[in-house]
């Protein structure tokens, strides 16, 4: 799979959760919502354990969705 086709779908995956605004993802360390470090590092985290099958899809947006609150 080639790495646009790869981007596309995670983008796509980010859009889909509600982490974003629509507006492309950053490559300069910012997660594309402004925001950089320990969550954008917790996020990471989330989607890692999801594609691990560790929790499911709902538990991933369910935590994602939390974190953004605060």
């Amino acid at each position: 799979m080639s790495y646009p086709t790869v981007r596309a779908r995670i983008e796509a995956l980010v859009k889909a959760l509600g982490l974003t605004d629509g507006s492309p993802l950053g490559d300069e360390g910012e997660d594309g919502l402004g925001r950089s470090g320990d969550s954008a590092e917790l996020r990471r985290e989330v989607l890692e354990r999801l594609a691990r099958h560790e929790i499911t899809a709902d538990e991933a947006a369910v935590f994602l969705r939390a974190r953004k609150e605060q």
